[in-house]
């Protein structure tokens, strides 16, 4: 099973990721999702109730399962941090 970290929590995510997941059952496991603006996280938390959230990508990553794979569908600005901190390894 794909372990999968979601970075970036807003609109994309909510109607374009979420449903292609919930397709993809026992194939994805959501292990954890991060994004800085707290309105993103709590309506994250209220579809996925067991899926730890958090305001950092690094605390995010030190937090859950690690995961297997990484999803960056939000802003600009959500994900170049991320996608920088992935070049550094």
């Amino acid at each position: 099973m794909t372990r999968l970290a979601i970075a970036g929590l807003g609109a994309v995510t909510r109607d374009i990721h979420l449903p292609a997941y919930k397709t993809l059952a026992g194939k994805v496991s959501l292990v954890g999702g991060c994004d800085p603006d707290a309105r993103a996280r709590s309506g994250f938390s209220k579809q996925l109730h067991d899926t730890p959230v958090f305001e950092d990508f690094d605390e995010m990553l030190l937090h859950t399962a690690v995961p297997s794979s990484r999803a960056v569908p939000g802003s600009f600005g959500t994900r170049l941090p991320c996608l920088l901190r992935e070049a550094d390894g």
